[in-house]
């Protein structure tokens, strides 16, 4: 939906590749249950992994948004 994609764009423009990584991570969150269930297959995985399904609600698109900000990375964790 339109208003998560400002809202993740918005993120993004404001951290930079921080932004981009906590994107990445509230994705990998808000699917980890079908991710860890047992019954998938491997193939099932890797699909799910390369076609993450759009939420399907309002209330849906508001809890992924609200997973991704509540991600909190400090940018000295990243440097080397």
């Amino acid at each position: 939906p339109l208003h998560v994609a400002v809202r993740l764009w918005d993120l993004v423009l404001v951290e930079g590749d921080l932004g981009v990584f906590r994107c990445a991570l509230g994705l990998l969150k808000h699917i980890s249950k079908a991710l860890l269930d047992r019954d998938r297959t491997d193939d099932e995985v890797c699909h799910l992994l390369g076609h993450i399904p759009p939420p399907a609600t309002r209330a849906e698109a508001d809890q992924l948004v609200d997973c991704i900000y509540g991600i909190r990375i400090h940018a000295r964790a990243l440097k080397p």
